[in-house]
């Protein structure tokens, strides 16, 4: 499929390919296409909540008893896939008068479903442009992205890890339509952005499951973001807040009767701090998030309705930190690669602030009764050129209890879940450039 669809676009532009000595990439347009093929085997020593075909681990479902007092989901599984593969496209302009260049990327994955189809990743394009600032030399770099990318809260700083879950879910993971601008200056980096729920939405109220495919329309207003960063040459240290509204439902049931619903809306703030820290071989990283309603994250969080007047309902979001932190090793050898780490993340509930109508009007990603989480693992790969083998092992556990009316959890029990995988990859990263046009 990918031949049938990129071999032609390649043999076409093949005659625009400029050869010979090496060009400078900014008087020349680029196209980079890379990406990778990967088999994923792994084993769950119990049910547990995940997605992508269970590729994207999350964390142990609760002790579920049987007529007879067996745990219904302490079954282990085991599975070997072949469904990730990615093909990204690449494209960056000249930097045309005025210092200004464009581009954009396009990426698409195939974990979407056991069906080889499409799911489109990343969609958008830039305009980059650079412009003196202050009595000295120095250059501030502008750049202004628009269409679908991670939210800036997950590529600030993404874990090393071997499985494609990345660290979810105590590390953010989302990516969603945006218009976002980042100026950088050295060492410093501002980022401002509105971001739209798309792949990545909150919980869906039972009102709006007919909703469901378009019920990140219902969000009239994005979610808006500001941060800024530091880095130097062996440290990088950041911080990101966010403010978000959405509308839980636009109409509802009543005796066989619908009635439209205005004025509901959940509002929500969400912070994170993280910092790097390391040089060629040895890394730290460590990020810290309160959040509010964080679900769109891929973490387990939501809203409660906490009043009712008359149709209306009022709303409170879950609260909730995460943390994780990892340190690595890596080898710099041109042929023969290897990286060790080790990985561990913590979260914890600390419910709503104000108590909840009923439990059953609790929305949550996947549980509403989890008090705090925790995982440890360990990762190791090997690398070949472009030939890849890693193993991992992670503990992943989770304190499931009684729901109080204000959501957090009491008498709790733990849940744990031991999880080993082996990944096989080969990456393939080809370059083009092409004349500059008169």
């Amino acid at each position: 499929m990918m031949k049938k669809l990129f071999l032609p676009l390649i043999i076409t532009l093949m005659p625009l390919l400029a050869f010979g000595a090496p060009v400078n990439p900014d008087s020349v347009y680029t196209l980079n296409l890379f990406g990778f093929v990967e088999n994923d085997m792994s084993y769950d020593s119990r049910e547990s909540y995940a997605i992508a075909q269970e590729l994207f681990y999350e964390f142990p479902k609760d002790i579920h008893l049987d007529a007879d007092g067996k745990d219904l989901n302490a079954v282990a599984r085991g599975r070997f896939l072949s469904l990730t593969a990615r093909l990204d496209i690449a494209f960056r302009s000249p930097v045309y008068k005025g210092g200004v260049s464009v581009g954009g990327k396009i990426e698409g994955d195939f974990t979407a479903s056991n069906i080889a189809h499409l799911q489109v990743r990343h969609a958008h394009g830039y305009v980059d442009f650079k412009r003196p600032y202050g009595s000295s030399d120095a250059v501030m770099h502008h750049r202004l992205l628009i269409g679908q990318a991670f939210h800036p809260m997950t590529d600030n700083m993404i874990p090393d890890m071997v499985s494609i879950n990345t660290g979810s879910p105590f590390a953010p993971y989302s990516r969603t339509p945006q218009l976002r601008y980042t100026a950088t200056m050295p060492n410093i980096k501002v980022t401002g952005a509105a971001l739209w729920k798309f792949q990545f939405a909150s919980p869906v109220m039972p009102e709006m499951a007919d909703f469901k495919n378009v019920y990140s329309a219902m969000h009239a207003a994005p979610e808006m973001l500001v941060g800024i960063e530091y880095s130097g040459n062996h440290l990088k240290i950041g911080t990101q807040a966010s403010w978000m509204t959405m509308r839980p439902r636009t109409q509802t049931t009543i005796d066989g009767n619908t009635y439209k619903i205005e004025g509901e809306h959940c509002e929500s703030w969400t912070a994170q701090a993280y910092l790097r820290a390391g040089n060629r071989n040895w890394e730290f990283k460590i990020e810290s998030m309160y959040g509010e309603n964080v679900a769109h994250h891929l973490m387990n969080s939501g809203y409660a309705v906490t009043g009712i007047n008359g149709r209306n309902y009022e709303y409170s979001p879950l609260r909730m930190s995460n943390t994780w932190a990892e340190i690595s090793y890596k080898s710099t050898n041109l042929v023969h690669n290897y990286m060790f780490g080790i990985f561990g993340g913590y979260m914890k509930n600390f419910g709503t602030a104000k108590d909840a109508v009923s439990p059953s009007l609790v929305y949550t990603k996947w549980a509403n009764n989890v008090d705090q989480m925790f995982r440890a693992s360990a990762i190791g790969f090997y690398m070949y050129h472009d030939f890849k083998v890693g193993i991992e092992y992670e503990y992943t556990g989770a304190y499931y209890g009684d729901m109080k009316p204000d959501c957090t959890v009491t008498n709790t029990h733990l849940v744990g879940n031991h999880r080993a995988s082996l990944v096989v990859l080969y990456y393939f990263d080809f370059k083009w450039h092409f004349n500059k046009k008169v």
